[in-house]
Protein backbone atom coordinates (compact mmCIF):
# COMPACT_ATOMS: atom_id res chain seq x y z
CA UNK A 1 0.00 0.00 0.00
CA UNK A 2 3.14 2.43 0.62
CA UNK A 3 5.48 0.54 -0.81
CA UNK A 4 5.72 3.29 -3.43
CA UNK A 5 6.66 6.28 -1.58
CA UNK A 6 9.62 7.53 -1.80
CA UNK A 7 10.03 8.34 2.14
CA UNK A 8 13.48 9.32 1.99
CA UNK A 9 12.26 12.41 -0.16
CA UNK A 10 9.89 13.12 2.50
CA UNK A 11 12.96 14.25 4.43
CA UNK A 12 11.21 15.72 8.15
CA UNK A 13 7.57 15.52 8.30
CA UNK A 14 4.72 15.47 10.88
CA UNK A 15 1.54 13.23 10.48
CA UNK A 16 -1.91 12.68 11.27
CA UNK A 17 -4.09 9.15 12.17
CA UNK A 18 -7.38 9.59 11.00
CA UNK A 19 -10.47 7.57 12.03
CA UNK A 20 -12.28 6.64 8.30
CA UNK A 21 -15.51 5.53 10.17
CA UNK A 22 -15.54 9.82 11.93
CA UNK A 23 -12.95 11.49 9.05
CA UNK A 24 -11.05 12.18 12.98
CA UNK A 25 -7.75 12.70 13.72
CA UNK A 26 -6.73 11.00 16.65
CA UNK A 27 -3.17 10.49 16.62
CA UNK A 28 -0.31 13.56 15.52
CA UNK A 29 3.07 11.90 15.41
CA UNK A 30 6.57 13.38 13.59
CA UNK A 31 9.26 11.41 12.35
CA UNK A 32 11.37 10.64 9.09
CA UNK A 33 11.43 7.77 6.63
CA UNK A 34 8.82 4.94 7.55
CA UNK A 35 7.89 6.39 11.04
CA UNK A 36 4.66 7.16 10.74
CA UNK A 37 3.85 3.22 10.04
CA UNK A 38 5.69 2.00 12.86
CA UNK A 39 2.45 2.27 14.84
CA UNK A 40 0.46 -0.10 12.72
CA UNK A 41 2.93 -3.00 14.37
CA UNK A 42 2.99 -1.38 17.37
CA UNK A 43 1.93 -4.09 20.03
CA UNK A 44 2.37 -2.00 23.45
CA UNK A 45 -0.84 -1.43 25.67
CA UNK A 46 -2.05 2.27 24.16
CA UNK A 47 -5.20 4.24 23.74
CA UNK A 48 -3.63 4.33 20.03
CA UNK A 49 -2.97 1.05 19.52
CA UNK A 50 -6.23 0.15 20.79
CA UNK A 51 -7.87 2.44 18.13
CA UNK A 52 -6.08 1.08 15.58
CA UNK A 53 -7.11 -2.50 16.74
CA UNK A 54 -10.23 -1.43 16.98
CA UNK A 55 -10.49 -0.42 13.03
CA UNK A 56 -8.81 -3.80 11.79
CA UNK A 57 -11.23 -5.61 13.51
CA UNK A 58 -13.90 -3.99 11.47
CA UNK A 59 -11.49 -4.50 8.42
CA UNK A 60 -10.33 -0.87 8.25
CA UNK A 61 -6.78 0.80 8.76
CA UNK A 62 -6.26 4.10 9.66
CA UNK A 63 -5.63 6.83 7.24
CA UNK A 64 -2.28 8.08 7.14
CA UNK A 65 -1.94 11.77 6.38
CA UNK A 66 1.40 14.75 6.12
CA UNK A 67 0.48 17.48 7.68
CA UNK A 68 3.80 18.93 6.64
CA UNK A 69 6.74 17.15 5.08
CA UNK A 70 9.95 18.49 3.64
CA UNK A 71 10.88 19.82 6.70
CA UNK A 72 14.50 20.39 6.54
CA UNK A 73 14.79 19.65 10.56
CA UNK A 74 13.10 17.94 13.43
CA UNK A 75 13.14 21.01 15.24
CA UNK A 76 11.01 22.42 12.60
CA UNK A 77 8.82 19.20 12.69
CA UNK A 78 8.68 19.12 16.93
CA UNK A 79 7.21 22.64 16.80
CA UNK A 80 4.65 22.11 14.36
CA UNK A 81 3.77 18.64 16.24
CA UNK A 82 3.00 20.11 19.11
CA UNK A 83 1.39 23.17 17.51
CA UNK A 84 -0.91 20.84 16.44
CA UNK A 85 -1.69 19.04 19.60
CA UNK A 86 -2.26 22.10 21.14
CA UNK A 87 -5.00 22.85 18.38
CA UNK A 88 -6.65 19.86 18.90
CA UNK A 89 -5.96 19.37 22.13
CA UNK A 90 -4.41 16.00 23.43
CA UNK A 91 -7.50 14.96 25.65
CA UNK A 92 -8.94 14.30 21.55
CA UNK A 93 -5.97 12.36 20.74
CA UNK A 94 -4.44 9.49 21.90
CA UNK A 95 -1.26 10.37 22.16
CA UNK A 96 0.51 10.00 25.58
CA UNK A 97 2.17 13.18 25.53
CA UNK A 98 2.35 16.85 24.85
CA UNK A 99 4.62 17.91 22.05
CA UNK A 100 8.33 18.78 22.48
CA UNK A 101 8.63 22.32 24.13
CA UNK A 102 4.29 22.93 24.36
CA UNK A 103 5.24 24.09 28.16
CA UNK A 104 7.30 26.95 27.06
CA UNK A 105 5.84 27.85 24.01
CA UNK A 106 2.55 26.48 23.02
CA UNK A 107 -0.78 26.95 23.16
CA UNK A 108 -1.46 30.15 25.46
CA UNK A 109 -4.29 32.99 26.73
CA UNK A 110 -3.09 36.29 25.67
CA UNK A 111 -3.37 36.80 29.63
CA UNK A 112 -0.87 33.85 29.81
CA UNK A 113 1.64 34.78 27.47
CA UNK A 114 1.13 38.94 28.79
CA UNK A 115 2.24 37.23 32.57
CA UNK A 116 5.42 36.00 30.62
CA UNK A 117 6.51 38.86 28.79
CA UNK A 118 6.25 41.78 31.47
CA UNK A 119 7.25 39.31 34.66
CA UNK A 120 5.18 42.00 37.26
CA UNK A 121 6.44 41.16 40.41
CA UNK A 122 4.11 40.68 43.70
CA UNK A 123 4.84 40.51 47.35
CA UNK A 124 2.77 38.43 49.27
CA UNK A 125 2.08 39.50 51.80
CA UNK A 126 -1.30 37.90 53.07
CA UNK A 127 -1.25 34.15 54.91
CA UNK A 128 -0.29 32.05 52.29
CA UNK A 129 0.79 28.61 50.81
CA UNK A 130 2.48 29.03 47.40
CA UNK A 131 2.58 25.47 45.83
CA UNK A 132 4.92 24.33 43.01
CA UNK A 133 2.74 22.48 40.39
CA UNK A 134 5.56 22.61 37.82
CA UNK A 135 5.41 18.95 37.17
CA UNK A 136 1.75 18.46 36.22
CA UNK A 137 0.58 22.07 34.74
CA UNK A 138 0.28 22.48 31.51
CA UNK A 139 -1.20 25.84 29.54
CA UNK A 140 -4.74 24.88 28.64
CA UNK A 141 -5.26 23.01 31.48
CA UNK A 142 -9.04 22.65 32.90
CA UNK A 143 -10.33 24.10 35.90
CA UNK A 144 -11.07 21.35 38.14
CA UNK A 145 -7.74 19.45 36.95
CA UNK A 146 -5.36 23.22 38.36
CA UNK A 147 -7.57 23.13 41.62
CA UNK A 148 -7.07 19.52 41.84
CA UNK A 149 -3.47 19.69 41.12
CA UNK A 150 -2.85 22.07 43.69
CA UNK A 151 -5.02 21.46 46.93
CA UNK A 152 -2.79 18.12 47.59
CA UNK A 153 -1.63 16.27 48.44
CA UNK A 154 1.03 17.75 51.12
CA UNK A 155 3.45 17.19 53.87
CA UNK A 156 6.23 18.98 55.40
CA UNK A 157 3.09 21.05 56.96
CA UNK A 158 4.01 23.53 59.58
CA UNK A 159 2.14 23.53 62.84
CA UNK A 160 0.66 27.03 62.09
CA UNK A 161 -0.52 25.76 58.53
CA UNK A 162 -4.46 26.22 59.17
CA UNK A 163 -2.90 30.25 59.42
CA UNK A 164 -3.05 30.15 55.78
CA UNK A 165 -6.17 31.69 54.39
CA UNK A 166 -4.81 31.83 50.34
CA UNK A 167 -3.34 28.71 48.22
CA UNK A 168 -1.18 30.27 45.08
CA UNK A 169 -0.82 27.39 42.32
CA UNK A 170 2.86 28.11 40.72
CA UNK A 171 4.03 27.54 37.58
CA UNK A 172 7.53 28.78 36.35
CA UNK A 173 7.49 31.57 38.94
CA UNK A 174 4.40 32.81 37.78
CA UNK A 175 1.04 32.60 39.51
CA UNK A 176 -1.61 30.79 38.12
CA UNK A 177 -4.67 30.63 39.99
CA UNK A 178 -5.34 31.61 43.70
CA UNK A 179 -8.01 29.68 46.01
CA UNK A 180 -9.05 31.09 49.23
CA UNK A 181 -8.56 27.67 51.74
CA UNK A 182 -12.22 26.49 53.59
CA UNK A 183 -10.19 23.75 55.37
CA UNK A 184 -7.37 20.69 55.38
CA UNK A 185 -8.27 17.62 55.84
CA UNK A 186 -6.58 14.05 55.35
CA UNK A 187 -4.92 13.28 51.86
CA UNK A 188 -7.91 11.03 49.74
CA UNK A 189 -10.41 11.83 52.08
CA UNK A 190 -12.85 14.44 50.22
CA UNK A 191 -14.93 14.14 47.20
CA UNK A 192 -13.28 15.21 44.36
CA UNK A 193 -9.50 14.11 44.74
CA UNK A 194 -8.89 12.21 41.44
CA UNK A 195 -5.16 12.16 41.72
CA UNK A 196 -3.54 8.42 42.93
CA UNK A 197 -2.53 8.29 45.85
CA UNK A 198 0.76 6.32 47.02
CA UNK A 199 1.36 4.61 50.44
CA UNK A 200 2.94 6.59 51.83
CA UNK A 201 0.32 9.76 51.31
CA UNK A 202 -1.24 8.48 54.69
CA UNK A 203 -0.07 10.94 56.75
CA UNK A 204 -0.42 13.74 54.18
CA UNK A 205 -3.04 16.43 53.77
CA UNK A 206 -4.89 18.35 51.01
CA UNK A 207 -7.23 21.13 51.53
CA UNK A 208 -10.58 22.23 49.62
CA UNK A 209 -11.83 25.52 49.01
CA UNK A 210 -12.64 27.84 45.47
CA UNK A 211 -11.22 30.08 43.98
CA UNK A 212 -10.53 33.53 45.81
CA UNK A 213 -12.91 36.69 45.11
CA UNK A 214 -11.69 40.08 43.84
CA UNK A 215 -9.56 42.08 44.49
CA UNK A 216 -7.14 39.37 45.87
CA UNK A 217 -7.30 36.87 42.82
CA UNK A 218 -6.47 39.76 40.88
CA UNK A 219 -3.40 41.14 42.85
CA UNK A 220 -1.69 37.75 42.19
CA UNK A 221 -3.24 36.36 39.57
CA UNK A 222 -1.06 35.79 36.62
CA UNK A 223 2.20 37.57 38.86
CA UNK A 224 5.06 36.94 39.04
CA UNK A 225 7.12 35.64 42.43
CA UNK A 226 10.39 34.62 40.61
CA UNK A 227 12.43 37.84 42.56
CA UNK A 228 10.54 38.10 45.41
CA UNK A 229 10.00 34.93 46.51
CA UNK A 230 11.80 32.80 43.76
CA UNK A 231 11.26 29.36 42.08
CA UNK A 232 12.17 26.98 43.98
CA UNK A 233 11.47 25.98 47.87
CA UNK A 234 14.03 22.74 48.56
CA UNK A 235 10.51 21.51 48.58
CA UNK A 236 6.77 21.78 46.90
CA UNK A 237 5.62 24.33 49.00
CA UNK A 238 6.51 27.56 50.86
CA UNK A 239 4.47 28.98 53.38
CA UNK A 240 4.82 32.48 54.24
CA UNK A 241 2.96 35.24 56.74
CA UNK A 242 1.57 32.65 59.11
CA UNK A 243 2.29 34.51 62.32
Amino acid sequence: MHSDIKWNELKNYVYAYVDPRKDEVFYIGKGVNKMALSHLRDQKESDKVKRIKELNSLGLEPRIELIRYGLETSQEAEQIEASCIDIIGIENLTNEVRGKGSKAAGRKTLEEVSALISMQDVEVDDPAVIILINKLFYYGIDELSLYEITRGCWNRLPKNYRNAKYALAVYDGIIQEVYEIAGWFSAGSTQYFNRKLKHEAADRMEFVGKVANNPVREKYKNKSIRNTVGRSYGYSTKWLNLD
